[in-house]
């Protein structure tokens, strides 16, 4: 059942939004140091309150967009969110639904606007309409547009309040941000990005099960991926606590593929453990439920994502 949801919810939310975030530029200073997490030290120093890494003092340094944070500070700041009350690998906040909505309206204007120089140009020509007709229209999708990218904006900012690790609606975030003309707003939820995408390509390769990616979302496996320059073409469950996601490059990535894959694994198993310890009533029903001698098991069968499926750019 569990497998169940996280299918569901992976291929609804976890898909690349409207902008993926610009490369980083290298920096020796900020070069990744890969290593395993080791949750009991990280769920110690997060919840001591006189630990430089109280989870309280590093959400404080990241909410006041302070630049200086090291990689160690990013990566227990996403890595200790496991060990919060509020934390729930599962749960979405009530504001993407109404995002994701305005989001799909946000871009049937931005390609209405795109299209209407050249329509109403043609209009203007053959004396279907004046020129000052034609400026009024474009003028007035312009406002329509304008107004929608900040309703938007607003709602996406209300959701990472709620949700501050949701990557997806920080891609939208900067995104909008960039339309508006925001440009520091931009850069700093872009600079956000980067640095939890880096804590995530912190903790392995993902070439194996032994040197498996860790995420605190399963719709970060997506992120990641996508952060690679991958698009997903399959999911499964080679153990308990991994997934396998399997990839094809992204023929419209600017990132470059150095050594080409056919998947990445992720390790689940520390979400899985949180989730249980905050939902034993629904891993008991399951085990009533489901009689694995008779019932198939859906996860045997890898769910193809649609390429469809995934907002464009």
């Amino acid at each position: 059942m569990q497998k169940l949801i996280y299918l569901i919810l992976a291929c609804s939310l976890a898909i690349p939004a409207m902008a993926a975030p610009a490369p980083a530029k290298k920096n020796p200073a900020r070069k990744i140091t890969v290593e395993k997490p080791d949750f009991a030290r990280i769920e110690r120093e997060t919840q001591d309150p006189k630990s430089d890494l109280y989870f309280p003092k590093l959400i404080k340094i990241y909410n006041r967009n302070d630049t200086s944070m090291t990689q160690e500070q990013y990566r227990n700041l996403y890595l200790g969110y496991q060990f919060q009350e509020d934390y729930d690998p599962y749960r979405t906040s009530p504001y993407n639904t109404s995002s994701d909505s305005l989001l799909t309206i946000v871009k049937a204007t931005k390609g209405r606007l795109d299209a209407a120089s050249d329509s109403l140009s043609r209009l203007v020509k053959n004396n279907r309409i004046s020129a000052h007709e034609a400026e009024k229209q474009k003028e007035s999708l312009k406002t329509l547009y304008k107004r929608q990218l900040r309703e938007l904006s607003t709602l996406v900012e209300l959701s990472l309040k709620d949700n501050p690790f949701d990557l997806r609606q920080m891609s939208v975030l900067v995104h909008t941000s960039k339309e508006m003309g925001n440009t520091m707003k931009a850069k700093i939820w872009e600079y956000r990005l980067e640095n939890i995408l880096g804590a995530i390509k912190s903790t392995g390769s993902g070439e194996d099960m032994e040197n498996a990616f860790y995420v605190i979302y399963p719709m970060h496996e997506y992120n990641m991926i996508q952060l690679l320059g991958y698009e997903p073409t399959a999911v499964d469950f080679p153990a308990d606590g991994f997934d396998y996601i399997s990839v094809k490059p992204d023929s419209s990535s600017k990132r470059r593929i150095s050594k080409p894959a056919e998947g990445f694994y992720f390790n689940v198993g520390e979400l899985t453990r949180q989730y249980e310890l905050k939902h034993p009533e629904e891993a008991s029903a399951t085990e009533d439920v489901i009689d694995v001698e008779t019932e198939p098991d859906p996860d045997d069968t890898p769910a193809i994502i649609s390429p469809d499926e995934m907002p464009a750019e």
